[in-house]
C-alpha cells in the first residue's frame, strides 16, 4: 500500500475512534450527572450517611458525627463511600469501564496520528 493511500486509512480510523470517543463521553456524562440526593451510603469511618446535598461533583453525606462533603464520582471509585444503592454500585462499575475504554480510544488515536507523522517525514 502506498503511504497516502496509508494516511487517507489512518485518517478515516481516526475519525471513527473520535466518534467513538464521543460517544463514551456522553456515556460517562450521563453517569457523572446522576443525581445522588437521598442515597443512602456506608463509610469506613464516620458509618451509614445520607447524601443531603449535590451541586455538581461536590456533594454532602450527613453522619451521626456531622455533614462531610465527597467528590462524585471519586469518592465512590476509591470506595471512601460505598452505596446501598444497587444502580449507583453499577453505574460506578459501568464509569471504570468507560474511562478505561475511553483510554484505550485516546491511546488508538495517538498511534495512529504518530503512524502518520512516521508515513510523511518519508
Amino acid at each position: 500500500m502506498q503511504p497516502d493511500q496509508k494516511i487517507a486509512q489512518l485518517s478515516m480510523r481516526i475519525g471513527e475512534l473520535e466518534q467513538h470517543q464521543t460517544a463514551l463521553l456522553s456515556a460517562r456524562d450521563a453517569v457523572e450527572n446522576r443525581p445522588l440526593t437521598g442515597v443512602q451510603v456506608r463509610h469506613s469511618r464516620f458509618g451509614n450517611g445520607e447524601v443531603v446535598r449535590q451541586n455538581g461533583k461536590l456533594f454532602t453525606v450527613a453522619f451521626t458525627a456531622g455533614e462531610k462533603q465527597f467528590l462524585y464520582p471519586d469518592a465512590f471509585q476509591m470506595q471512601h463511600l460505598i452505596a446501598y444503592d444497587q444502580a449507583l454500585q453499577a453505574d460506578m462499575e459501568k464509569y471504570q469501564l468507560l474511562q478505561d475504554k475511553f483510554a484505550a480510544v485516546q491511546s488508538s488515536i495517538r498511534a495512529a496520528q504518530r503512524r502518520i507523522e512516521q508515513l510523511q517525514r518519508k
